[in-house]
């Protein structure tokens, strides 16, 4: 799979802005909190949430060998279990990260 396209990143980050919370930088941190280790270090911290969250994408991308694509998707169903954002975002995130 090619890198996401500018439009398909920004329309990730939609997804991800409709999860409640998402607009808390705690409950971001929560959930950037139960990435892998080695990708948390990269993670940049605008603090505007669409602009981090879009950094964030770019960097699960380059990263993507680590799962961290199953990594998100398992913190958000933990942080928001049962949410329909969650449950939209899902399927999005197991194609990224090459699981059918």
């Amino acid at each position: 799979m090619d890198e996401p396209s500018v439009r398909e990143y920004g329309e990730l980050v939609d997804l991800l802005l409709a999860v409640p919370g998402m607009h808390d930088p705690v409950f971001r941190q929560q959930m950037y909190d139960l990435l892998p280790g080695a990708v948390r270090a990269q993670l940049p911290r605008p603090g505007v949430a669409r602009v981090e969250l879009v950094s964030v994408t770019a960097t699960l991308w380059r990263y993507r060998h680590l799962r961290t694509w199953q990594a998100l998707g398992d913190a958000l169903t933990l942080l928001a279990p049962r949410d329909p954002a969650v449950v939209r975002l899902l399927p999005r995130l197991a194609a990224f990260d090459g699981v059918a």
